[in-house]
């Protein structure tokens, strides 16, 4: 049974990669935007999540 932390990290790669797909494709913005939204959305937005629910169950 997959933990926590890893149904949100996917979560998270899921929305990131459809959001710099949809970036990339749909929008004449600056090519470093798509890359910017995997580590913020795929990296970064899940550890701060995770962090959270860590720091309230010990609460």
């Amino acid at each position: 049974m997959p933990s926590r932390e890893n149904i949100v990290i996917l979560g998270f790669i899921a929305v990131a990669v459809t959001a710099a797909v949809g970036i990339d494709t749909a929008t004449t913005l600056p090519g470093w935007l798509p890359f910017a939204s995997l580590l913020g959305l795929g990296v970064i937005a899940p550890l701060l999540v995770n962090n959270y629910f860590d720091t309230r169950d010990t609460a």
